[in-house]
Formats: C-alpha cells, structure tokens, sequence
C-alpha cells in the first residue's frame, strides 16, 4: 500500500482524544472513542497489506507475522518493563498482585479477557490499572490471529476475487454488528473481539474496495471529521445512545479513510507535519499514558485535578518520540536489526515480562517485602464470606433473631460481628439486597419474624445522589412497618480516595489520616436528618475534629483494603467502636429500652 500521512493525521486525531478522556479533561467525555477510530484504520491497514501481498505472489505467513511483531511487541515490552520496574514502589502488595495478573494476561494477548472476567462489583477502577489499555491490542492481536488465513483462503485458497470476498466480509461485519447491538452485557460489548470484530472489518472492506477514480471528495472527508469529533465532545450516557457515538466515530473513519487522499484542503489539513508525526508516534504514546497516569492516581491521597493529569498524558509524547526513534524503528528494520536478532530480544523481554507478572501474582505483590501494607488474608474473599449467612428462614432456636440487610457493606457488619465474636448470640440471616426484591413474600417473613433489622449499603460511593436517598428512606419505611422488633439503619463508611499512596508518604501508618469522599459524607448527613436515632453512625466513631479519618488502625495495619470494605484488622477496629457505643448491636440481652439509649 502506498503511504499516506492523512491516514497519519487521522491516527493523531484518533490518540490525542484518548489521553485526554483519560485524563479526565473537560469537552473530551467520548474521547474514548479513539479507540474505535483505531480499530477502522488497523482493519484498513492490515487487509491492504494483505491484499496487496496475495496480489503479487509474495505473501507469507512467516514474513506477515514477523511484521506484525516487529511493529507491536519491543515498545509494548518496554512499557511493561518499565512500568513493572516503577510499580513495587507505587502499589501496595494486593495492588501488586493484580497488577501481575494484568502484565501476564497483556503478554498473552488476552487482557481484554481477563478485564472482562474480573470486571463487576470487585473490580479495581480502571484509572488505577497501569496496563487497562491493553485491552484493546488484545482485540487487535486477536484479530491478526484470524483474519489473515481468513482473507488468504477466500482471496487465494478458492480464488473468490475481491467482489465476492467483500461479500464474504460484509456479512461477517453485519453479523458482528447485529450481535453488538443485541448484547445486554456491556461490559462484554466494549472489551470482547466479537463485538468489535465489525469496526476492524469495516477498515477491511474499505481496502478492498475499488480506488476512488476523483482525487478525494472533501464534503465526505470533512462530514467524516465532524462525525468523530461530535462523538467525542457529545457522547451520550445512555447505553443505546452509546452504541451511535460508536457508529459515528467508526464511519466517521471509514469516511475519511476512504475519500481523503491529500489532495483537497480537508485531506492537506490531515496532513500537516505536526498531525502526521503525532500519528507516527500514536501507537507509542498510546501504550506510554495510561502507566504514567495511573501511578500519579496511585500517588495521590486525594484525586488530582485534571490539569497535573494532563501533564502526565502529555509526558507521553517525548517518551513515545524516544521509544519510536530508538526501539520501533531499530527494530522494525530487519536490515538493521535481524530476525535472529529481534526474536531473541522479544523472547527475553517477553519471558522476563511473564516471570515478573508471575512472581507479582504467586508473592501476592511481594507482600513479604512490605508487609506492614499487606491486607493479610484474601480481603474480597473475606467479604463475600458472610453469604454464608443468607437463608430463606430464620432457625427459631432460642436466640434473638436477627437480620442484616444490604450490600457488601451489610457483610461488612456481619464479619464486624464474628471479629467481636457475638454473631453467634444471635440467629442471624443474611438478605442479599433491599426493598426491591424478586421475592417480597420471602423479605416480609423475615421482617416479622425479627426481633432487630440492621440495614446498610454503600450510599454515595459514586458521589451524593438526592433519589438514592429517597429509594433508603422508601426501603427503610417499608422496613419499620414490616419489622416485628426495632430497625436501624448502619451508617456509611469510606477511609479516603486510594490507599496505595501510602507508599509514597513519609508519616508512620499511625499519623496517615485522610479526607473521605464528599459523596459519603453527604449522604451521612443527608440520612442523619432523616433517621434521627434509627441511624448509628460509623463516621462519627471514626472521624477527628478536623474530619480527618485514619488509613491504619492503631497496630498499624489497614482499615479497608478499597477504602470501603474492612479487612479483618479493620473490623476488629471498627467493631470495638460500634459496640461501645451501640452495645445492643453486640449484647444478646439486648432490650428496646437498652437500644433507644444507646
């Protein structure tokens, strides 16, 4: 294929946007969407190749695949290197061990599989996962694995043409599509090659279409640039709106690829030096920025503003010039740099990257290196252990009967219970969830047959929300009117924004203190004024004058492992508290009198 910059400049107008989505910079909310943009030009680009090399007699899976490493695994190497080198020093242990996971998984083509896998409720947030954005080389990666024999046996194997393989091409694309859009799962839609199998195939249907005769159209080149950047300064929300921003960047591309050639304005304007160096260097600064803001997040005790991430994302742009001239460009050049050469280099950086991710993962983040940050025991597991709790009935064995209610945060309670060694004072049951529920008939037996409801969830983790409020309050009504004994509400909890920055602080553990989130402390208040003396406050047991909350407690070990959910340590430290303020929560001699006192 012949060259040409404005696919350059197309490449630059794709990456740019990414960093600044993620670095959280205003107007750039679908700035994400360069991904999609990627997608479109690597199809195009990959298919072309392939094309022309069918044509011409010379293809060669060997050579094909030679090139494809060439071009993605020594800078891709090199940023896991350098990233697993700086991360013993930015992540605590658990952090670690994930990360480990991560760089055997980004080395093995499949992090958008393991991203899928371990994504939900647990999962970290992606601004803290230095190699999140390998996802989507995954996809690419996979794609390379079947679309080259694919496009050999239909183009040279049995000799369909162009037309008919185009044909061939369109229905997989439209099948991909359909299935994209019929998904409910979106974290699969985003992440998986079968729902982004359509984009690459549209850059592949575009290089199998006859050239354009006319020297470009630029009403179709510029209609092509104003879809992409639409979708990235007026994305939508809504998962079905989301779907049309993806389309729109997707044939936005697939406009421009296809009638910009450099010969009208639009197409010279894609073409300018500085947007065709950028382009030359995206798939560099692409893998180099979401280390580097991640450790900054990682660093902060409380969420950077968007302008010192940017600086980060921008200190992309000299790494990535560098890792181009010296690393790509080395070593794409088999003149320069031989295949003996280029595989032994890759198979060391390869096999090194694979030990160290292993080692992180086997070592649980080398936790005995630092074992005053490690959270001991395996902190999900220990909080999801108290599912056991969850029956349809209560026991009627004698003892008090009592009934949690909740989240995650609910299980928080329960394990603050067995820590303090009451929980087998009381008959306890476990409901899963609140109110709204598939089996009202099971919650309202529960309810009647209690003689004390504790209800608590994780309210304003994702900041303060007037309706979730309202939706607390409606549940809880409907609690005390179903409830056959007293009912309170357990307040909310957070210990601060990121734990792992304490790796970087100079205070002892037992001097860290740290600002909770506003949106917890928000609704702290918010349900304070509503519930009165039905609310038993965790924040308040907690919190200093100064609204300050500690990280450790006081033997030094952390309170959460997550800033929300408690670690053994934890619940032992908060458990002490609760129960010398709210006894009742802990004496099975409990009385009304005894918790309206409390």
């Amino acid at each position: 294929m012949k060259f040409r910059p404005d696919i350059n400049g197309l490449r630059a107008i794709a990456v740019l946007p990414v960093l600044f989505f993620h670095a959280g910079v205003p107007w750039f909310s679908g700035g994400y969407l360069g991904v999609d943009v990627f997608f479109v030009i690597s199809g195009f680009l990959i298919t072309g190749i392939l094309a022309a090399d069918i044509q011409e007699g010379i293809y060669s899976p060997a050579r094909f695949y030679e090139k494809r490493l060439r071009r993605i695994m020594p800078v891709m190497l090199l940023v896991a290197l350098c990233t697993s080198a700086l991360s013993f020093f930015f992540m605590v242990p658990y952090s670690l061990k994930n990360y480990g996971q991560s760089l055997v998984a980004t080395m093995l083509s499949a992090n958008n599989v393991l991203l899928y896998l371990t994504s939900g409720y647990w999962s970290l947030a992606a601004e803290f996962k230095p190699l999140y954005h390998t996802w989507s080389l995954a996809v690419e990666e996979q794609y390379y694995l079947v679309a080259p024999a694919l496009i050999y046996l239909l183009l040279f194997r049995l000799r369909l043409g162009k037309r008919s393989t185009l044909g061939v091409l369109l229905g997989l694309l439209g099948l991909s599509l359909w299935y994209s859009i019929s998904l409910y799962n979106a974290e699969f839609r985003f992440l998986m090659i079968f729902s982004r199998a359509w984009e690459l195939l549209l850059g592949a249907v575009l290089a199998l279409l006859p050239e354009e005769k006319k020297n470009g159209r630029a009403g179709w080149t510029a209609l092509g640039l104003v879809a992409i950047l639409a979708a990235y300064v007026l994305p939508s929300g809504t998962e079905a709106a989301s779907l049309v921003s993806q389309l729109a960047a997707a044939l936005g591309a697939a406009l421009v690829i296809r009638y910009s050639n450099g010969s009208h304005a639009v197409g010279q304007l894609l073409s300018i030096r500085p947007l065709a160096f950028m382009g030359l260097i995206s798939y560099s600064a692409y893998l180099w920025h979401q280390p580097l803001l991640a450790f900054v997040r990682l660093s902060s005790e409380q969420a950077p503003h968007y302008l010192k991430l940017l600086a980060a994302a921008l200190l992309a742009i000299p790494l990535a010039y560098l890792s181009w001239r010296y690393v790509e460009n080395t070593l794409r050049n088999p003149a320069r740099f031989s295949s003996r050469k280029f595989y032994a280099v890759t198979g060391i950086g390869l096999t090194l990257n694979l030990a160290l991710g292993v080692l992180f993962y086997k070592t649980y983040g080398l936790q005995q290196l630092a074992p005053q940050f490690s959270y001991g025991v395996n902190p999900q597991a220990y909080v999801d252990a108290p599912r056991a709790f969850v029956r349809a009935e209560f026991r009627n064995d004698g003892r008090k009967k009592l009934l949690v209610m909740g989240s995650s945060f609910a299980r928080d309670y329960i394990n603050i219970l067995q820590e303090e060694k009451s929980a087998e004072a009381f008959d306890l049951v476990y409901w899963e969830g609140e109110c709204r529920t598939s089996s009202p008939e099971k919650l309202a037996s529960l309810l009647k047959h209690s003689d004390l409801v504790v209800y608590t969830s994780n309210w304003g983790q994702a900041g303060f929300q007037a309706a979730e409020i309202a939706g607390v309050e409606s549940c809880f009504k409907h609690i005390q009117a179903l409830a056959g004994g007293e009912a309170y509400v357990l307040g909310v909890k957070n210990f601060g924004w990121n734990n792992d920055f304490v790796k970087v602080s100079l205070r002892p553990p037992e001097a860290i203190k740290t600002q909770p989130l506003e949106g917890v402390i928000r609704s702290e208040q918010a349900m304070r004024g509503l519930f009165g003396s039905k609310y038993l406050s965790i924040m308040d047991l907690v919190m200093d004058p100064n609204g300050l909350v500690p990280v450790f407690t006081d033997s030094g070990r952390f309170i959460t492992y997550d800033t929300n959910h408690l670690t053994q340590a934890g619940a032992q430290f908060i458990g002490q508290r609760l129960f010398a303020r709210h006894g009742f929560l802990l004496d099975k001699s409990w009385t009304s009198q005894t918790a309206s006192g409390g």
